[in-house]
């Protein structure tokens, strides 16, 4: 995939793999970080997207084609990133299959496999890496610690604020008051050692929403929570990867972005 100068568009064709909870964006009142891989198999990162305001045909889902014409962002020089023209983006139909292990799935993110962590964040200062895809040796923990409940005034404002370009309306993006990390181990972490990776994938967020809404208690919420991101996406018959990706202004943290979790015993070209 050539990149583009800044001034430069093209259209590109992705497959669409996470999409990160919403955060308030000074130019769209909010924003969200959408990754996938493009048609040469190569991991790709379009930001901001405007996803809740965009017009009901452009809505889009994980594991689905989207078309949009994409530019640089000048103030971004991560070699994976570009800012999309989200007017002008176009869903293709249908959702690659679960069948087979995920096998379908995997012919688009398996080559972009990257051997541990480790290596990402090594190809990261080498050569400015800011997206990886691998799996961790093993997953110890799923945790959490509380965070503000409250938008500072000054997000606030930006989130209250109209915009003429996008003319949908959304309810007020929920502050989520507390922050998910996993804890794990890569194929290269010493003995005693391991990673504790901050979670901002937008499905983790929103069944947080609804687990505390339907259960009415936090803590029900929490055990439940735990037990579907650490003991059923993580568990002993999963064969478990993360997407990760780092920060604009802090390039040497990652994130995990998203969670694949075919099953174990239908994925042996996995093993």
């Amino acid at each position: 995939m050539r990149t583009p100068s800044p001034n430069e568009q093209k259209k590109l064709r992705v497959l669409v793999t996470v999409k990160a909870y919403p955060n308030p964006s000074k130019n769209l009142i909010e924003a969200s970080c959408v990754a996938g891989v493009t048609e040469e198999k190569k991991l790709v990162r379009l930001y901001p997207v405007p996803f809740r305001f965009l017009d009901d045909s452009q809505q889009f889902g994980k594991y689905q084609w989207i078309e949009v014409p994409v530019q640089r962002r000048r103030s971004d020089n991560r070699p994976e990133s570009f800012r999309p023209e989200f007017e002008k983006l176009n869903v293709l139909p249908g959702t690659l299959s679960t069948r087979n292990g995920w096998w379908e799935r995997w012919q688009w993110v398996g080559p972009s496999r990257a051997p541990s962590l480790c290596e990402v964040q090594r190809a990261q200062a080498a050569e400015g890496t800011s997206l990886g895809f691998f799996r961790p040796e093993e997953v110890l923990d799923f945790d959490w610690e509380r965070d503000d409940g409250n938008w500072t005034p000054g997000q606030l404002t930006t989130l209250q604020r109209k915009d003429l370009f996008l003319t949908k309306k959304g309810k007020l993006l929920e502050k989520i008051p507390l922050t998910f990390r996993y804890r794990f181990r890569c194929a290269e972490c010493e003995r005693g050692k391991s990673h504790h990776m901050k979670i901002v994938d937008w499905e983790l967020m929103q069944q947080f929403r609804k687990l505390r809404r339907d259960t009415g208690s936090e803590a029900e919420c929490l055990a439940k929570l735990k037990d579907n991101w650490l003991g059923n996406l993580c568990g002993p018959n999963k064969e478990t990867h993360f997407f990760v990706g780092n920060m604009l202004a802090h390039p040497n943290s990652f994130l995990v972005l998203g969670v694949y979790w075919p099953n174990r015993r239908k994925t042996g070209l996995l093993l």
